[in-house]
């Protein structure tokens, strides 16, 4: 996944790369592995890139939760 993003982007993108992994990551984790995912990476001008990662699962949709102090703490600690 990481060199198909390499090649697209035709330049060193660590950061998109990473950033691309770890959603695609999220999915694998919360919904479940065999899920189709999509991934989209594009150029939105010279400097920018915009990365879309969606998938199918119709019951992994959000659920909002009240903020706490420690709101970016990892949630497997609660």
């Amino acid at each position: 996944m990481r060199r198909t993003v390499r090649r697209y982007l035709d330049a060193p993108c660590a950061d998109v790369q990473l950033c691309v992994t770890e959603l695609v990551t999220n999915v694998v984790r919360h919904v479940g592995e065999g899920t189709l995912v999509r991934v989209r990476v594009a150029r939105t001008d010279g400097h920018r890139v915009r990365i879309e990662v969606t998938d199918s699962a119709e019951r992994a949709l959000p659920v909002p939760r009240p903020a706490t102090d420690d709101g970016e703490a990892d949630s497997r600690r609660r």
